[in-house]
C-alpha cells in the first residue's frame, strides 16, 4: 500500500506538471501572436505617414504634347534654383510611360523649370506649385504652323484655304520669282521626313523664316 500511494502521487504529479508545461506554452503562444498583431499594426502606421508625408513634399507634374494631349514619356525635366538662398544644385527628372513624374514640392516658386524631349521644343518657365500640366509643342508642328501663319499675313498668292501647305508655298514662290523656295522646302522635308527634326536642323529653318513682307522682295 505505501508503494502504490507513491506511485499514485508520482502520477498526480505528472499531471500536474503536464498541466503547467502546456499553460505556459499557451501563454508564451498568446504573448507572440499579441507582439506580431500590435507590430503589423505599428508598421502599418508607419508605411501610412511615410505615404502622407512623402505625398505632401512632392509634386506630381504630366509632360503631354500641346495639340494631341497625348502623354509624353522619357521627357528630361530640369529644376535650377533661381535663389542665391537655395543653391541645391540643378534637380534632374524623366517622366515615365504616363508622361508624369515627381517634383519635390519646396523646389516650387524657388527654381525654373526646363523640359525636354525628342521632336519637341523645349519648354522653359518659372515652376509654381500649381503648374502640374507642362504642354510641349512638337518642333514639326511648330515649323509647319510658322509657314501657314507667314502665308496667311502675306496674303494670295501664298496663302490657300484653310492653310497653305509648304509645296503651295514652293509652287507660288516659284511663279512670283520670291526667294523663299529654300525655306518652305526645308519645312516640308522636316515636317514631312521620316525623322522628326533635331535642335540644329530646327533651328537652321527658323534662320530661312522670311519676314512678313512680299512686295519689294522684302524676303530672305
Amino acid at each position: 500500500r505505501p508503494l502504490a500511494g507513491i506511485l499514485a502521487c508520482a502520477v498526480v504529479l505528472i499531471a500536474l506538471l503536464a498541466r503547467v508545461v502546456d499553460t505556459s506554452r499557451l501563454l508564451s503562444w498568446i504573448r507572440a501572436r499579441a507582439h506580431r498583431t500590435t507590430r503589423r499594426a505599428s508598421d502599418s502606421r508607419l508605411t501610412l505617414a511615410t505615404y502622407e508625408e512623402t505625398r505632401a513634399s512632392t509634386r506630381v507634374v504630366r509632360v503631354v504634347d500641346a495639340h494631341s494631349n497625348e502623354a509624353i514619356a522619357g521627357a528630361q525635366i530640369e529644376l535650377v534654383p533661381t535663389s542665391f538662398e537655395w543653391a541645391k544644385g540643378t534637380l534632374r527628372s524623366e517622366t515615365d510611360d504616363k508622361g508624369a513624374t515627381a517634383l519635390p514640392a519646396e523646389w516650387a516658386g524657388r527654381s525654373s523649370l526646363r523640359v525636354s524631349a525628342v521632336g519637341y521644343r523645349p519648354f522653359d518657365a518659372p515652376w509654381e506649385y500649381d503648374r502640374i500640366e507642362l504642354r510641349l509643342n512638337s518642333r514639326r508642328r511648330a515649323l509647319l504652323e510658322a509657314l501657314t501663319t507667314w502665308a496667311r499675313s502675306v496674303g494670295p498668292p501664298f496663302h490657300r484655304a484653310p492653310d497653305a501647305t509648304p509645296a503651295d508655298v514652293v509652287s507660288a514662290a516659284t511663279e512670283a520669282n520670291i526667294p523663299v523656295t529654300k525655306w518652305a522646302r526645308a519645312v516640308e522635308h522636316a515636317v514631312y521626313g521620316p525623322n522628326p527634326p533635331g535642335p540644329a536642323e530646327d533651328a537652321g529653318i527658323e534662320a530661312l523664316h522670311p519676314v512678313p513682307k512680299v512686295q519689294g522682295q522684302d524676303v530672305r
